[in-house]
């Protein structure tokens, strides 16, 4: 067993996986991307939605998200390395992406909430626009810390299903989701909330990765997105134009080209440890060089705006 595989091992222990089909489609069947026991990730052979099986139990996945998720000591392949001391890149980040998105957003000060908020970059560059910024994060340390960087008022600690009657229904003109819906168990539940939080004008704008991409294809199982313990879903145009759909949106822009981020140069030094396979020594120049951001964008992840869909 390599030590990556030891290490998801450790982090499971104690806590139940579970067995599940396809979330879309409910098939078992399908094409097997990653095998490191015990997990598999597989691309559903019906729908092509990539999911992992076995996984934590659904009711339990949610205790990976607390502090040290933010503060891991194997990044590339599980959870931040000092997520806090990226803020300045995820505020260029934010920064770059709403200008880019920016004829589909509410003018302010139009209410804005994000569910998993981590360190409160977005509500920062949004509360700076002009906006009432409202977020949820399950992490109490680093809620904590957003509050009193930015001192926000209307942070919310859990999950969304549990935090969901504290919020004004029907006001918010926007709810973000940046690369949560890969993460929780029930992601057409959580975009139902996001739909009932919305008003009628309202946009949910959401990221996540791109299992049908070309770098996903050339990487194989080396997809620095394969992550087993805390990616239970990797969704395509397709998947997650369907996900959305049964949430009552529809979908009016899906696109890779702005899904790019600033990355330091000690995460890139830890993605090329796994995705290149060069030796850590090999990439500690690179690591040496710290805060530095460099704007990458593999084309391997999808920026989606959406709109509550009609009712018949």
């Amino acid at each position: 067993m390599t030590s990556v595989m030891k290490d998801l091992t450790q982090r499971t222990a104690g806590l139940p996986l579970e067995e599940v089909s396809c979330y879309l489609c409910g098939r078992t069947d399908g094409d097997i991307l990653v095998d490191d026991p015990p997990f598999v990730v597989r691309l559903c052979a019906g729908c092509e939605l990539g999911y992992t099986s076995p996984r934590l139990h659904g009711d339990r996945i949610h205790e990976l998200y607390d502090d040290t998720y933010f503060n891991s000591e194997r990044s590339e392949d599980f959870g931040y390395a000092g997520y806090e001391l990226d803020l300045a890149g995820y505020l260029k980040t934010f920064r770059r992406k709403l200008n880019a998105l920016e004829s589909h957003c509410p003018a302010p000060p139009a209410p804005i909430l994000e569910v998993g908020c981590a360190g409160g970059a977005f509500l920062k560059v949004m509360h700076d626009r002009g906006h009432e910024v409202w977020g949820i994060e399950l992490a109490r340390g680093m809620l904590d810390a957003v509050r009193k960087r930015y001192g926000f008022e209307h942070l919310l600690l859990g999950r969304f299903d549990e935090v969901a009657t504290d919020l004004p229904q029907g006001r918010f003109g926007m709810v973000a989701m940046f690369d949560v819906i890969e993460h929780v168990p029930d992601p057409a539940r959580e975009l139902a909330l996001a739909r009932d939080a919305l008003r009628d004008d309202g946009i949910l704008v959401l990221q996540t990765q791109d299992v049908s991409s070309r770098t996903r294809k050339l990487l194989g199982r080396r997809w620095h997105h394969f992550k087993q313990l805390e990616h239970i879903y990797h969704f395509s145009p397709s998947t997650v134009r369907e996900l959305l759909s049964r949430a009552g949106f529809e979908v009016v822009v899906l696109t890779r080209r702005h899904a790019g981020k600033y990355v330091s140069c000690a995460e890139i030094a830890d993605r090329a440890h796994r995705v290149v396979g060069l030796p850590r020594w090999l990439c500690a120049p690179m690591r040496w060089m710290g805060r530095s951001y460099i704007y990458l964008n593999p084309l391997d992840e999808m920026l989606v705006v959406a709109r509550k869909r009609a009712a018949p």
